[in-house]
This record gives structure tokens, sequence and C-alpha cells, in this order.
């Protein structure tokens, strides 16, 4: 684990954009992860969620902004259960249960995720709000071995707006009401008898990866920032902490596994020196 505070400067930020490129170069691109969220630190815990005044200012604000698409018009809030395991070796699996109204259908999809690093980014203005940059892989995994039972389980209810750009998707922005408990019956009871958590976050999709070949790390860096500072309604000109965790490096890929998991999305490039056109961040 690496753990270093640097002020004024985006150089941990940047190096966690570096790492994100570098997985992009070496796994498929759907199964990288490079996702935002608000929270508090707890001692030395970081806890997902932010006030009701908070979450409903941003579910108006991104109504109504004009840049951004909602994900889904047919459902106001989609609802989804997901079920936490820890299988053989440590390995961590999720299995993700919705109902899909438009086909009248159940789906089941299990996932197995590796965090790689996260970055702590904290204000010195010391608003009670942070933000926890997440680079991650996902693997869409068979069903699990053996008889397992969940150690925790979330009903989430989402409302998702997407920033399109070239018919593509480059970010996405998830405002989800989240109940949590250690099994299905007593998070059904939390939800019945108790207000939710409310959660945002913030994803890098850039499903054509036009976004990553167009813009350096520097600018994508920079782009998170400002992104995680209207979110959580402080300055721009705030000065922000850096606390990276560095967890392990991601083995070399299987060509089976990266063929069942992939979509054959297109690849990132390395940023050199040239200039490219500048748009929105």
């Amino acid at each position: 684990m690496s753990v270093k505070y640097a002020e004024t400067d985006l150089t941990e930020l940047i190096a966690v954009v570096k790492s994100y490129r570098a997985l992009i170069q070496k796994y498929p691109a759907e199964q990288i992860e490079l996702e935002l969220r608000l929270g508090v630190l707890q001692g030395d815990t970081f806890v997902p969620g932010v006030t009701i005044d908070a979450f409903e200012s941003l579910h108006q604000d991104m109504e109504e902004c004009s840049t951004l698409e909602i994900s889904n018009r047919a459902v106001m809030w989609a609802e989804h259960i997901d079920y936490h395991y820890i299988a053989k070796k440590g390995k961590k699996i999720r299995t993700r249960v919705h109902f899909d109204s438009s086909e009248m259908k159940i789906h089941t999809g299990h996932t197995e995720k590796s965090v790689v690093e996260t970055l702590l980014i904290n204000t010195s203005d010391g608003h009670d709000t942070i933000a926890r940059l997440s680079l991650s892989r996902e693997l869409n995994v068979d069903v699990p071995d053996g008889a397992m039972f969940p150690c925790h389980v979330r009903i989430k209810q989402r409302r998702s707006f997407i920033d399109m750009r070239d018919e593509s998707t480059v970010w996405s922005y998830d405002l989800s009401r989240v109940w949590s408990a250690n099994s299905r019956s007593a998070v059904e009871y939390r939800q019945n008898k108790f207000p939710p958590n409310y959660e945002v976050e913030c994803e890098l999709v850039d499903s054509a990866c036009t976004y990553l070949n167009s813009k350096s790390d520097a600018y994508i860096a920079q782009s998170i920032l400002l992104k995680m500072n209207a979110l959580i309604g402080i300055d721009k000109k705030t000065r922000c902490l850096f606390q990276r965790h560095l967890y392990f490096e991601l083995p070399k890929p299987d060509s089976e596994l990266d063929t069942r998991n992939s979509r054959r999305r297109p690849r990132a490039t390395v940023i050199g020196k040239t200039k490219s056109k500048k748009t929105k961040g």
C-alpha cells in the first residue's frame, strides 16, 4: 500500500488515470471500471452516502441539465438486489437480480470484482463530504460452485443519467437509494422500516474509447476533479488532498476468459504530444 498526500497538484490523480489507461490496454475495456463515489470518513473507513437534501438537489439539477440524458425513461427508479459472497480463495462475488418490466423476466448475473487501487479526495476547507475514486476490474462469471451464503445484501433503487457524445456514452451519473443488511429478510425489513442511504456515483464509461483516445491523462484527471467539485458543491479553486491506496497488480490476461467477457470494444491508445481538438470535459 502506498499512501501519499499532495496539495494543489494532480500527481496522484493523474497516476490513477495512467493505471486506468494501462489496464484498458491489457484487458477488454468493458471489464475495467473507473468510478467516483461521494461519502464521508468514519475513522479511517470511507462510508458512501450524502444527505437527503444534497441528493434531492443533485436529482433536480440532473433532471434539468440539458447535456445529460436519462438512461431509462420507462422506469423512474430501477430496482435490483445485490447478494455479496466470499467464494473460494477469498474471491468476492456479487450476484445481481433485477426484474425487467419490458420483458417481464427476472435477470440474474454473477460478477467477480477486483479492486486495483483507490484514491480518497478530501478538500482543504474541511467539507464533510469527500470522494473516493476506485479503479477495478469486473469479470462475468458462471454460477458459483457449491453452497454459499451471502455476507451482505443490498437493495438499490437507481436513477441514471448519461453524458452522450457522438452517439456514445462517455460519463454516467447514478443516484441510488440503498438499503443494506446481512440477509434478504433483514434488508427487506430495513426497506419497510427505515429511510435509505443516498448514494451518488460518477463513472467514466467511454463506450467507444474516443474520449480516452483524444484526451491526455492530465485532462481526464482535471475533468474528474471538476466533476467531484460540482457534485459536492464546492468552489473549483478549493485545494484538495489525495490519499492513494494500491492493492495489487492484476494477473496477466487469460485469452479464453477475456474472450468470454469481451464485446470487442475499441481499444484505447496511448496519448502522445499530438494536440487534439478541445471538447467539453
